[in-house]
């Protein structure tokens, strides 16, 4: 197939295998040729069999597996989001099974409707095998408290209201340039809130009932009864997000506190006399006995009066759980205010440093530079992105506050003292400690630095390592101005030193420490680095005229003494000591694959995770 993959399909599971397994077994026989679509597994932490389950149809699916710490869904649907490679993706819950057609239909509705600002909505019945009981009845026919298909048709054009989690796809690069689920919502709203925001672009949600899949899960009284006291929960949390009156009444926060005044009391009465209602009606159907009219409205009743009582149950603890702490901590940042900063201190770096930048703003990081008084044009080169993602060029040591005796001297322990106080002030939300000759990269392909690190967050680490990839010329074609990436493309694996790269850190609110490791590793407490490292490519000499240029002229001699002493600045050791030559053979290297490279760097992660 020539072009993008059209569609990825993404399964968040979390301790289900059995039901995973039905899952996976459906979209085996998709109507919709294999090589159109693809199944992308996020595995929220869970502790039984699901990779097992997942790896027993790698060889009849197109299949990816990633595994992360439990975070919830709206966690995980983001890390689906990354991690695919589809033109549309498509949420799939892992209780559900796929009519053969599903995938099919859903891209024939893409078609229809190609504007990126169009999703899709298929159509959930229970499974046939199910026994549909009077409260699954009354769940989705009649109060609607799952789906609300009695009241649409297919065709039928809905707004942000109907964007379902499960049973819904749309564009990639909608939600990637215009909002992904919020991190926050661990259970319920993560769905309705992006499509709030996604409203803001003109969300459209389109129906086709033609689209079918199954649930195959049945769902009991007091089941349902905790499903809505955690919905209730959120709609407290998405009330506080957005104070438009409109989510205000959906979240049916308005007057939440006088209800519940009214209703605690009888709150255990009230469940109570729907529970036994709910075991009547269970004993009729199970003896064949018939419903008479009387007895379904008081059962209708006392399922309404239950639910309602058990979502403002919720909607109250989530106002208790408010009262906790400010209210901030339950505004995540969006994709326009989260803010990426990498720190970069650097010298005679006129050659790379404008592909650098660039690069880094490209990947939506912002840029503050700390210029060591360089010699050459590396001032005027980067001053070309000023006020397009380059914050400031700080004049190191004379504006920082140093010693002025720092000017030709690079003491690395003060540089990275600087780094540290910038952390202090920069406001940033994470930052990278970067430099000029390094072009970072995220573990997941088609993924910018900035989702990347918004993605980490969101799944609860505040730190990532970087694995580093020592690129080498093998002739002497690179030009001094051009992207040194279009001409080494062979690479070392890094020295020993050189292993430890954790260089991107959360800003917590705390000081770091960044002197003490030599700028390797940052350090503060409750560090929890991420599991799979992000990628450096690393140019540190890019020809032959350029290695005796930068190493032998203008760096070993510009070492600080006293921390060559204790073993610090051992990069270039290995380079002058070949006789000064800087071109390598390139049987003797690694020709860089990125594909392969992401590949292993996961299954390195997953392999620490096993053991």
């Amino acid at each position: 197939m020539n072009g993008p993959l059209p569609l990825s399909v993404i399964i968040c599971t979390y301790n289900r295998s059995g039901l995973l397994w039905r899952a996976l077994e459906s979209l085996v026989g998709q109507t919709l040729p294999k090589d159109q679509f693809e199944v992308v597994v996020i595995d929220d932490g869970s502790s039984d069999d699901t990779p097992e389950t997942v790896n027993k149809f790698r060889d009849v699916l197109p299949l990816k597996y990633f595994f992360q710490h439990n975070a919830g869904l709206a966690s995980a649907r983001n890390h689906g989001i990354f991690a695919s490679q589809g033109r549309i993706v498509f949420f799939f819950d892992d209780d559900d099974w796929a009519t053969e057609d599903l995938l099919k239909e859903h891209l024939n509705t893409h078609s229809e409707y190609p504007e990126r600002n169009f999703a899709v909505l298929h159509k959930t019945q229970w499974a046939p095998e199910l026994q549909v009981t009077a409260l699954m009845h009354f769940i989705t026919e009649v109060g609607c408290f799952l789906f609300a298909y009695p009241y649409i048709k297919h065709g039928d054009v809905l707004d942000y209201k109907n964007f379902w989690g499960g049973r819904t796809s749309c564009k990639r690069s909608f939600l990637l340039d215009c909002g992904t689920f919020n991190p926050v919502f661990k259970f319920g709203n993560e769905d309705t809130e992006l499509g709030y925001r996604l409203s803001r672009y003109n969300l459209k949600v389109v129906y086709n009932s033609n689209a079918v899949a199954y649930m195959m899960r049945p769902i009991d009284f007091d089941g349902f009864c905790r499903r809505l006291i955690k919905q209730g929960r959120s709609n407290y949390v998405c009330s506080r997000l957005h104070p438009e009156p409109e989510v205000q009444e959906w979240c049916e926060v308005n007057g939440a506190i006088e209800k519940w005044n009214e209703t605690a009391s009888s709150y255990e009465s009230i469940l109570h006399s729907a529970r036994q209602l709910d075991r009547t009606a269970s004993i009729r159907e199970q003896y064949g006995m018939a419903m008479d009219e009387t007895f379904r409205r008081l059962l209708h009743q006392g399922y309404w009066k239950a639910f309602q009582a058990c979502k403002l149950k919720g909607i109250i603890e989530g106002y208790d759980r408010g009262k906790e702490g400010p209210e901030s901590g339950i505004r995540p940042k969006t994709r326009g205010d989260f803010t990426v900063v990498a720190i970069l201190c650097v010298f005679n770096e006129g050659d790379i440093i404008y592909h650098t930048l660039g690069h880094l703003i490209e990947n939506g990081v912002r840029v503050y530079l700390m210029d060591h008084n360089s010699t050459d044009n590396t001032v005027e080169e980067a001053s070309k992105w000023l006020g397009k993602g380059l914050l400031h060029i700080e004049k190191f040591p004379q504006e920082s506050g140093f010693s002025e005796e720092l000017v030709d001297v690079f003491a690395l322990r003060a540089i990275t003292q600087r780094v540290e106080q910038l952390h202090g002030t920069l406001n940033a939300d994470w930052y990278l400690h970067y430099d000029a000759d390094e072009f970072r990269e995220a573990p997941w392909p088609g993924m910018t630095l900035k989702e990347a690190i918004m993605l980490v967050d969101g799944m609860g680490y505040n730190a990532v390592n970087f694995e580093l990839f020592n690129f080498r010329p093998t002739d002497n074609s690179y030009r001094p101005g051009e992207d040194v990436r279009k001409y080494l493309k062979y690479y070392e694996p890094p020295q020993e030193f050189d292993i430890m790269q954790t260089k991107g850190w959360k800003n917590t609110g705390q000081a770091i420490d960044l002197a003490g490791t030599a700028g390797h590793m940052v350090s503060f407490v409750g560090r929890k680095i991420f599991p799979v490292n992000f990628i450096t490519l690393h140019f540190p000499v890019r020809s032959e005229e350029h290695g005796l240029k930068k190493i032998l002229k203008e760096r070993t001699n510009r070492f600080d003494s006293k921390e060559k002493a204790i073993g610090w600045h051992l990069q270039y050791n290995e380079l002058t000591g070949k006789g000064h030559k800087f071109i390598y053979e390139c049987d003797k290297l690694t020709l860089y694959d990125p594909d392969k490279t992401r590949l292993r760097l996961w299954t390195n992660a997953i392999r620490k995770l096993d053991v």
